[in-house]
C-alpha cells in the first residue's frame, strides 16, 4: 500500500467516531422557547419586553416583531434560537433593528 492510500484510510477510519457520535447527539428542543432554558437565560429572553425594563439594552418599542432575528413568515421564528417560536411581543438582548 502506497503512502497516499494509507493517509486516506488513516483518515475515513478517524471520522467514523465523529459520524456515530453526531447520530446518537441528542435532538434540539422544538416549539415554543420557554424562559428558563439555558440559551434564553443568556440572552435574557422574556416573553413580555416590557419585562425587560431594568435590562440596560432593552429601549422602549423593542420587541421580537421588529427584531432582525425574528421570521414571522416562518411560524414567528427566531434564527438565534434555532428558528423555533418566540412571542411577537418577547425580547432578548441580542435585539438588532431590521434593515429597511
Amino acid at each position: 500500500m502506497d503512502r497516499r492510500k494509507f493517509m486516506q484510510l488513516g483518515l475515513a477510519c478517524s471520522l467514523i467516531p465523529l459520524v456515530s457520535l453526531e447520530s446518537s447527539a441528542a435532538p434540539a428542543p422544538a416549539g415554543e422557547v420557554q424562559e428558563d432554558e439555558p440559551q434564553a437565560q443568556a440572552l435574557n429572553y422574556v416573553k413580555k419586553a416590557s419585562d425587560a425594563k431594568n435590562n440596560s439594552k432593552y429601549k422602549e418599542g423593542n420587541n421580537c416583531k421588529n427584531c432582525m432575528f425574528f421570521e414571522a413568515s416562518k411560524n414567528n421564528g427566531c434564527t438565534l434560537f434555532a428558528g423555533r417560536t418566540v412571542e411577537e411581543g418577547g425580547w432578548c438582548a441580542a435585539w438588532a433593528p431590521k434593515p429597511k
